[in-house]
């Protein structure tokens, strides 16, 4: 379940006891404060395990966090097998193996230095179907709401991950790149006029179900997608993963969640009491951070193009200050390194070229690729 985001930065709070309230600018500090954040996951769909190991941070004002590398990670199976994953990329481990929801599991780890950690045994969850992901425009945006049920009444509590994907355009269409000081054509392949932005969700998505009557979720709200957003310029895709969860798990996650709404946002440092099922074998008191649980996952996939939006939601200017500029052939030379060629001009022959700024040019420069997904219609 590694993604491009990790949950994890952590600050150490100590309890303050004064007679008034005092603005206070804590120290900043990149370094490490000893504690092991550990984020895993069976999944029994894809038939798969990751798991993904960074350190814990003193207060710092960057948003990195230092990967755990070069570690000995495995999954005991009910029984006495053990499979090992294998490192794909720094502090992110994984393995295909044929999970099951009927067994128990439990995870192993021991670094480099030698300290090794276990979890408690889980039993990977059934997930009842993921019903619809909806959306309704309002004056501010665009919501989007996950549905489910369980008619069996058991699962109760649950947790939602999404990946959002959007197409978008840059303001001018460029004909030309300069290659070798001269003008040649863009195959279409070279086009930087369509990319797509891909981002995953950063917030902590977790429901109950427990003060109802039936085991319904109706209309959850997962995100919204701010009006005038460059995602919502052409076509915009939101792909929601649901996951069950125990009520232990359950209550990790909702405190997290307040923790980090207390400081201001998920990648904001956290407090080190939010610990969850994973431990030093040889030194229980010692912090450790982080969850490892497991099930199956539902999935859904919905589009959202710019002409379903309602009338007050069709409003962005990919333009901003985007103005058009103009080189002679014989001066591409001089073309400065913050400008690209559009088109040509000259009657029978080429006199030179309507150039502009790279922001209005090429869409890669607002982060996205220029490479179709392969789901995209």
């Amino acid at each position: 379940m590694a993604s491009p985001k990790s949950y994890w930065k952590i600050i150490l709070i100590l309890p303050l006891v004064t007679g008034c309230l005092e603005h206070y600018d804590p120290p900043v500090s990149n370094d490490k404060v000893g504690f092991l954040v550990v984020d895993g996951f069976i999944n029994t769909t894809l038939q798969s395990a990751s798991v993904k190991l960074t350190d814990a941070l003193g207060l710092s004002l960057s948003k990195s966090f230092p990967a755990v590398t070069q570690a000995k990670v495995s999954i005991e199976e009910e029984g006495g097998n053990f499979i090992s994953l294998s490192e794909k990329e720094n502090g992110n481990y994984e393995i295909n193996y044929s999970f099951v929801n009927t067994k128990k599991y439990r995870l192993h780890i021991q670094l480099p230095d030698g300290r090794n950690y276990q979890s408690e045994y889980i039993q990977p969850l059934t997930v009842p179907p993921l019903d619809s992901i909806t959306w309704k425009g309002h004056a501010n945006g665009v919501t989007i709401y996950a549905n489910a049920h369980d008619d069996t009444n058991q699962t109760r509590y649950y947790k939602w991950r999404y990946t959002e994907t959007w197409s978008y355009n840059s303001f001018f269409y460029s004909y030309y790149k300069l290659e070798g000081g001269q003008a040649v054509f863009r195959t279409p392949e070279e086009s930087i006029y369509y990319c797509w932005g891909n981002e995953p969700s950063t917030t902590i998505l977790v429901n109950a179900t427990t003060q109802l009557d039936k085991d319904i979720v109706h209309e959850f709200p997962l995100t919204i997608v701010p009006r005038g957003s460059r995602k919502l310029s052409r076509i915009y895709s939101i792909l929601v993963e649901q996951r069950a969860l125990d009520e232990k798990v359950y209550n990790y996650w909702i405190q997290l969640q307040k923790t980090t709404e207390s400081l201001g946002g998920l990648f904001d440092p956290l407090p080190s009491q939010v610990t969850g099922n994973i431990y030093n074998e040889n030194d229980a008191s010692e912090t450790v951070l982080g969850y490892f649980s497991g099930g199956n996952v539902q999935q859904k996939r919905i589009f959202i193009e710019f002409n379903d939006l309602p009338d007050n939601l069709r409003a962005f200017d990919s333009g901003g200050n985007c103005e058009k500029g103009s080189i002679k052939a014989d001066k591409l030379s001089e073309l400065g390194s913050d400008k690209l060629l559009l088109q040509s001009f000259g009657a029978n022959v080429i006199e030179g070229y309507i150039t502009s700024s790279i922001d209005c040019v090429d869409c890669r420069t607002f982060g996205g690729t220029t490479t179709k997904p392969d789901f995209w219609p």
